[in-house]
């Protein structure tokens, strides 16, 4: 059970399979969500994928849990300025995720563990 919830929370299982997973119902399980899959995209390891910022509920649309997932970052040498992955949107009911717009704070495209 817990290798098809982390396959489904990953998008590694069709969007049909999101119909029988259970709901997102915290912040850190948004977290670990968003964690699995980019983890996956990435082919990086899960350790390498440290926190995430969730916005404060008020700010977050109905439905959704928006956050920036951070990491510790190998491609800029060492030096990098931020160790922002990037911004995500959990949806509440299915476990998908989608890129965040900041800029014009909206849903923007569903993100799946292919490249």
């Amino acid at each position: 059970m817990a290798l098809a919830l982390a396959l489904i929370g990953a998008g590694m299982l069709p969007p049909s399979a999101h119909a029988h997973a259970p709901p997102v119902r915290t912040e850190k399980a948004a977290c670990g969500v968003v964690k699995a899959l980019i983890s996956a995209k990435l082919s990086i390891p899960a350790s390498k994928v440290l926190w995430c910022d969730v916005i404060v509920p008020e700010s977050q649309p109905k439905g959704y849990f928006v956050l920036a997932l951070h990491g510790s970052r190998t491609d800029c040498g060492g030096v990098c300025g931020s160790t922002n992955i990037g911004w995500f949107a959990v949806q509440k009911t299915t476990r998908r995720v989608f890129e965040w717009d900041v800029a014009e704070w909206r849903l923007g495209q569903l993100v799946t563990a292919k490249r």
